[in-house]
């Protein structure tokens, strides 16, 4: 009996399983945006819509998943960095955002602003 080889669908399909959550939803982000870009290239705009919810979903997913991961921030770009941050924010509930934003006021016009030290 002739052995089976592997197709190179099986291949990628097992390469997949073995990635970690946030290093595939990094893989699809970037399939996505590439998919993006050759409907904009083709002129297919059908596509587009379908193309920016998944994006979006995936780019939440990766967050979410090296968030979990515990992934730091450093070696973020400051783009990244705020894109994260602005994604953080969006997520509080509104009182916490609220004083969030007088917090971030309170250091735009100088005032003190107590600040807690973890732990304590």
């Amino acid at each position: 009996m002739a052995k089976a080889t592997e197709t190179s669908t099986e291949t990628e399909g097992r390469r997949v399983a073995e990635l970690a959550e946030a290093d595939f939803c990094a893989s699809k982000l970037g399939e996505v945006r590439a998919d993006l870009a050759a409907c904009r290239e083709t002129n297919k705009m059908t596509a587009l819509a379908s193309l920016h919810r998944l994006e979006i979903e995936m780019k939440d997913r990766h967050s979410a998943a090296t968030t979990a991961a515990g992934q730091s921030v450093t070696g973020m770009s400051d783009a990244q960095l705020l894109d994260q941050v602005v994604r953080d924010s969006i997520a509080l509930p509104p009182a916490i955002r609220d004083q969030f934003m007088e917090t971030l006021d309170a250091l735009d016009t100088g005032q003190i602003v107590p600040l807690k030290v973890s732990g304590q």
